[in-house]
């Protein structure tokens, strides 16, 4: 199955910066969505990656249940209990933003962060420590980069999790996979750089981004659960089951599922490293008729490449941050922090934008 290379990358602009030369943020259109790329100049800036301080309480995550974004859950009365307690991770961020907004005035970007405690696999440090996980969460082990904002500039370390030491350097942080490194585009089932990891294994956190669920099984079904169940199986431990993984992701027939697995586009946040010692984030939307959505993982090594070559920047070493309707950009507008909804040509960022973020990292002039 080939690759593309090609996106179709069209350059629609540059927003008004928001009062300070070190954030510029450009906008585009790819053939399968929108973008915006934010450079930042951390020289003159100072970045802080923050989480409610409720979230540092193992009781407050523990109605969330990792079977939910897995599609693994099939029984209604625990749906509906599980689906409820994403809102109080948001109200407990937008309580954070709200509070950091009133004591740092001089903030010019927040971005989504982590996607900790939603996803299977994603953890968070603050002041030196792991945030808890919920019940029943598959085990952080081993080696992981992580963007740190320690020292109040952004690096990516690779952290050894049962090291006190290198997490307390992190300071303030999150788990981010590696998706290009030193230039080179990682593939789906080789091990990251550094880890004993392989770069799959840090994709199963939601299965509906990496395959269309809906070709193969109806919604909160037995049979969506059984396939879904088999898929984590390989994807916690996708070394010993690298045959079958070639197969699936070639979208081959396997008897986990004779109708083979379609790969899906996504929205997401990228974090950017380049040789000019600039931060970037990426970020990419739907079109606003939401036919179009984003770049599969197989893709995202060669659409930022692509990316970089548009915008002639040398780009280094890619990190994935957090995912779908997460992804946003906010910047101070009218004294208040809002996100930014519309593109250049009138096109809306998804109506997604509405819901708080649970975590945040914002960048304020030093």
């Amino acid at each position: 199955m080939s690759i593309r290379t090609d996106f179709q990358l069209k350059h629609l602009g540059r927003v008004a910066a928001p009062g300070h030369n070190s954030v510029t943020i450009d906008e585009g259109r790819h053939e399968r969505g929108l973008y915006h790329l934010v450079t930042l100049d951390q020289s003159q800036l100072k970045a802080k990656f923050c989480v409610p301080d409720k979230f540092l309480d193992p009781i407050f995550a523990a109605k969330w249940d990792q079977q939910m974004p897995q599609s693994r859950i099939t029984e209604e009365a625990t749906r509906q209990v599980v689906f409820a307690q994403p809102p109080f991770f948001w109200a407990a961020g937008a309580e954070k933003l709200d509070q950091v907004s009133r004591n740092e005035p001089n903030i010019l970007f927040v971005s989504d962060a982590s996607n900790t405690p939603f996803n299977e696999g994603h953890f968070a440090v603050s002041g030196g420590q792991l945030l808890p996980l919920p019940p029943g969460s598959y085990p952080v082990r081993g080696k992981h980069y992580m963007l740190s904002t320690a020292g109040g500039k952004v690096s990516f370390p690779l952290v050894d999790t049962a090291d006190p030491a290198g997490l307390a350097a992190v300071e303030d942080g999150f788990f981010v996979p590696k998706l290009v490194h030193e230039g080179r585009t990682l593939d789906l089932l080789e091990i990251v750089p550094g880890t004993t990891h392989y770069l799959i294994s840090y994709l199963r956190h939601h299965l509906n981004q990496l395959f269309k669920e809906n070709e193969y099984s109806t919604a909160n079904s037995p049979e969506r659960a059984r396939i879904n169940g088999e898929l984590i199986a390989y994807l916690r431990d996708p070394g010993n089951y690298l045959s079958l993984l070639r197969d699936i992701v070639a979208g081959k027939q396997v008897a986990v599922n004779p109708k083979g697995f379609i790969e899906n586009d996504y929205n997401h946040t990228y974090w950017l490293e380049c040789e000019d010692e600039k931060l970037r984030c990426l970020k990419t939307y739907p079109t606003n008729d939401g036919l179009q959505i984003g770049i599969t993982f197989r893709e995202t090594g060669n659409f930022i490449l692509a990316i970089a070559k548009a915008y002639d920047l040398s780009v280094r070493n890619v990190f994935l941050g957090t995912n779908g309707k997460d992804v946003r950009v906010i910047v101070p507008q009218d004294g208040r922090l809002e996100p930014l909804r519309h593109d250049l040509a009138g096109n809306i960022f998804g109506n997604y934008l509405n819901h708080a973020l649970a975590n945040f990292i914002y960048f304020s002039t030093r």
